[in-house]
Parts: structure tokens; C-alpha cells; sequence
């Protein structure tokens, strides 16, 4: 990881293809939640929100016209994405398109990249717990596999910075949704500890992604909160970062 960036190491080596996760470290202004954020649902002055996407893009080799991202609703609809802008109600963006930068929001919530490397697809999941209890992996991958032939067996996939299991503490009605050994009891009573990141990587291994293939990432950001905004640790008053993914004319 740079100052500011996320690389996955799973997607090295791969010429075209640009993925990265942002933190909150990056351009200092005076709005509300100083830093590199990127989110324009959270109160901040858009101007500068739309100058660090400006700055990210520029960074990666994109231009923000090529960015893509959908407003999210902790659901698990899947858009199938041509070209840059901005829609509402999905969750999860596919292309097999070169020049677009596919983005999903995250503040805890788990981020998931995707590269098809048969077909030169891709696709960014922003995974909540609710995303998680649907299966939005199994429902990317079904499209991918729709839309463009892909197989999971030819996928490397990559689970970012979120909030790690020791942190994320749920009630037994969120609990409930997952199998038990995902979660364990909380000190608090009537709470557990659930483990996204894990859930995500088990559902990428049961649709058929190998294990080789799967980098998790081993930042929380609860735990790394001076790296990563954190919508639990800042009881909700905080910045978003980006995942990003997308693949560029060279590939």
C-alpha cells in the first residue's frame, strides 16, 4: 500500500487492468471530513468531494466522465455497465468494456474486485451485511456468467478493507442469517461477533473461485481508523472511500 492507495497484490502483473481501494489519507481541506473523501451522501462540500474524484481518476488514468457508480441500497441488484455515470439501486457493476472505472462506496461494509481473465471482465460488490445474507457474489457471478461467459473457476477476486469480525458486533436478528461459524458471542449479551470478510470468502469458494485466488485483505477499519474511515468507530459521522476497478486500452 501506498500513502494513499490500496494495490491488491492478486491483480499484479495483470497489464491494463487498474485496481485500488482509496483511504482517508490525501488531499487536507477544510470540509467536513478532511481527508480523501469520496463519498457525496455524508454532508461534505461536493465541490471538494468532486475534486478528490477528479484527483482519484487522474491518479489511475481515467477520466471522471469514465467513472462509473451506482447509489447504493444494501441490496443485490446488478448493473451491467457500457460506459461512465451514475444510476441508483445497484450494488454490484459489471463491464467487460475498456475505459471504465467501476466504483463502490465502503466505510465498513466489505468491498469485493473481480477480474475475469479469460474474458477481460470485471466487476466491483460493495457487500453489506445484508448484500452478504443475499448472496450478492453468487448474484455477480451469475450475471458475469450471463453476460459474458465468465467461469468462477477463471476469477481472482479480491476482499478489501472493512470492519474485521472482532469488531463487528451484531444482534442475534442479524446473527441469525448466518451459519454459526461465522460469528461468535460477544461479551455483550445477546450480541455476537460476525466475520463478513469470511462469509464473503466462503461464498467466492462455494460459486467455484479457487482459494489461490482469493487475497483478503488484513486492514480493518475500525482497528486502522487513522487509514480508513469507519462508519462504526465515527458513530456515523464520517467520510466514504472508493474500491475501484476497471481495465485500460493496453490490455
Amino acid at each position: 500500500m501506498d500513502t494513499q492507495l490500496v494495490i491488491p497484490k492478486i491483480f499484479e502483473n495483470i497489464a491494463g487492468l487498474v485496481a485500488r481501494q482509496t483511504t482517508r489519507l490525501g488531499n487536507s481541506h477544510s470540509g467536513l471530513y478532511p481527508g480523501f473523501n469520496l463519498g457525496e451522501s455524508v454532508g461534505d462540500d461536493l465541490e471538494l468531494v468532486k475534486a478528490n474524484k477528479d484527483k482519484l481518476c487522474q491518479m489511475l488514468g481515467f477520466g471522471r466522465e469514465q467513472l462509473y457508480k451506482s447509489k447504493q441500497v444494501h441490496g443485490t441488484s446488478v448493473k451491467y455497465v457500457t460506459s461512465g455515470g451514475y444510476d441508483e439501486g445497484y450494488d454490484a457493476l459489471i463491464t467487460d468494456q475498456l475505459n471504465v472505472l467501476l466504483a463502490v462506496t465502503v466505510a465498513d461494509c466489505v468491498p469485493i474486485l473481480l477480474y475475469d481473465e479469460e474474458h477481460k471482465a470485471v466487476a466491483a460488490i460493495h457487500s453489506g451485511w445484508k448484500g452478504t445474507e443475499g448472496n450478492i457474489i453468487n448474484n455477480t457471478l451469475q450475471a458475469m456468467a450471463t453476460s459474458f461467459g465468465t467461469h468462477a473457476s477463471r476469477i481472482k477476486a479480491f476482499i478489501g478493507a472493512c470492519i474485521s469480525g472482532k469488531n463487528y458486533e451484531v444482534g442475534a436478528d442479524v446473527a441469525s442469517h448466518f451459519d454459526a461459524v461465522f460469528y461468535r458471542p460477544s461479551i455483550n449479551a445477546n450480541k455476537y461477533m460476525l466475520d463478513l470478510k469470511m462469509v464473503c470468502k466462503s461464498q467466492l469458494q462455494e460459486a467455484g473461485v479457487t482459494d489461490e485466488s482469493i487475497e483478503v485483505s488484513h486492514y480493518c477499519t475500525f482497528d486502522d481508523n487513522d487509514l480508513f474511515y469507519s462508519h462504526r468507530k465515527e458513530h456515523g459521522k464520517t467520510g466514504r472511500m472508493l474500491a475501484v476497478i476497471g481495465m485500460k486500452n493496453k490490455l
